[in-house]
């Protein structure tokens, strides 16, 4: 009997870890929508603090723009900072150039 439950626990937990990926998946595109829209810097800042925690490669286009922004800068690089892609640092990088010093 009990190892019948933990077959089912775990497979529940399996069940419950792919639905949570499509979520984030889902968010992250809304997310990245919001970055790339006209929406105001409340906003972008809200999806800039959500993508901090689940932001991958695929947003790092949408956030590396806003690293000049006076309003979003600071967001857009605890986002980035979070992620540990070599194309968060690209962005980071690429966008620091055009910073004064």
């Amino acid at each position: 009997m009990a190892a019948y439950s933990m077959a089912v626990v775990f497979a529940s937990l399996l069940l419950n870890q792919s639905a949570v990926l499509a979520a984030d998946t889902n968010d992250e595109s809304s997310l990245i929508a919001v970055l790339n829209s006209n929406a105001g810097p409340a906003e972008k800042d809200a999806a800039c603090a959500r993508l901090k925690f689940i932001g991958t490669a695929r947003c790092v286009p949408a956030l590396a723009p806003l690293l000049t922004d006076e309003q979003l800068s600071h967001s857009a690089r605890y986002a980035l900072e979070s992620m540990s892609l070599g194309e968060a640092s690209g962005g980071k990088r690429g966008f620091s150039r055009g910073c004064a010093p």
